[in-house]
């Protein structure tokens, strides 16, 4: 399990940055929730701010007492370092879901990505993952990649990315009996957007394919949506929904995951 938020103008120009950082990491906890094998989205997470430091953090899920004890947690954090035309970005995330205090599936990753150029036109990027799960039979899954992305359309209101790249990729199993560990390079073709029609208001959209180059009929397809509407200054609310197909889904398992999240988007966009 495992698996990369533009900022633009929220009430005044330096709020709707603010407003707009607001959007993703909660995703990548619905996302991970999904299944054993599922890919955290990362493409738009922490896209760059004005300002030099920028983070974010968000809560999400549903506790239960009574005849039944039921905890669904979900909580992730990042922050972005912007030194001009370097980046580099870090993000966290954590899940749980358990019923009577036994863990019934859970979940967490950490990514660490480096860019280089300018977002608003074309740049490199390279990246970290690491995951461990409990969740079916995938124990920890690790990436390690890199690629370049161009900035389709960039307008004060939305924007619209394609990226292309390469990972390499393993994928450490409960049991070989059942599934053997992995250890193979994918290819990652990926169009990303987001549009702000206003200061309160903001939604992203997500798709990509991922294959084996030695094998393409193991190839990954993803579309995930969501959308954020401010509360306050710092918090909005969010939801996100998911759609996940695998070409060779691992022992038996369906080829297709559906997910989606509700919860609160905490962020700041500071010290310049």
């Amino acid at each position: 399990m495992n698996i990369q938020l533009e900022i633009k103008e929220c009430m005044t120009r330096a709020m709707r940055r603010e407003c707009h950082l607001l959007i993703m990491i909660a995703c990548s906890g619905f996302l991970n929730a999904l299944q054993g094998q599922t890919i955290v989205n990362t493409e738009t997470l922490l896209i760059q701010g004005d300002s030099t430091l920028v983070w974010t953090a968000g809560i999400g899920g549903d506790f239960s007492r009574g005849n039944i004890h039921v905890t669904d947690l979900s909580v992730d954090a990042g922050i972005t370092i912007d030194r001009g035309l370097t980046v580099w970005k870090l993000m966290t995330s954590y899940n749980r879901l358990a019923e009577d205090g036994t863990t019934i599936q859970g979940n967490s990753f950490g990514h660490l990505r480096w860019e280089w150029g300018e977002v608003s036109r074309v740049h490199f990027f390279g990246f970290l993952q690491t995951s461990s799960n409990n969740v079916l039979l995938m124990q920890q899954r690790n990436l390690l990649g890199a690629g370049v992305k161009y900035r389709l359309v960039d307008k004060e209101k939305g924007w619209l990315s394609a990226s292309y790249g390469c990972f390499w990729e393993q994928e450490i199993y409960l049991s070989e009996v059942v599934e053997t560990d992995t250890d193979l390079l994918r290819s990652s073709a990926i169009v990303s957007g987001q549009l702000n029609p206003s200061p309160e208001f903001s939604t992203r959209l997500t798709a990509y394919i991922q294959s084996d180059y030695r094998n393409w009929a193991d190839s990954r397809a993803y579309v995930e949506w969501a959308f954020d509407v401010s509360l306050t200054e710092r918090v909005a609310f969010e939801y996100n929904f998911g759609l996940r197909w695998d070409g060779e889904p691992h022992a038996g398992l369906s080829a297709w995951d559906i997910g989606s999240t509700i919860g609160l988007r905490f962020g700041f966009n500071g010290i310049k």
